[in-house]
């Protein structure tokens, strides 16, 4: 849907995932088009792979559900980038190339 509103495809945009770990959220951005591979995260994270439950969003990470970016998030929520995003071609929609 983001993909679509700013007129490009999918692997040109990135997305901002939440997952539990510990009652925890953290955060992945990925491109568009990309899928969490469980094995790395659960080698990762020591846990399978959950989404925050969608009434836990704005508690655990600041922002409502379909609204999480990467940025203001609260204090201790951690960020990783996937790799995904090493081969996005970026848009003009886009800060930078990436």
């Amino acid at each position: 849907m983001a993909a679509q509103a700013a007129g490009t495809s999918e692997a040109e945009i990135a997305k901002t995932l939440s997952f539990l770990v510990d009652d925890a959220a953290v955060l992945i951005v990925a491109a568009g088009d990309a899928k969490v591979n469980s094995s790395k995260f659960k080698a990762k994270f020591h846990i399978k792979a959950k989404m925050v439950p969608t009434d836990r969003v704005e508690e655990l990470v600041g922002h409502a559900p379909g609204g999480v970016c990467p940025f203001a998030v609260r204090i201790g929520v951690p960020v990783y980038l996937d790799e995904s995003l090493r081969f996005s071609s970026g848009t003009m929609m886009s800060a930078m190339l990436l």
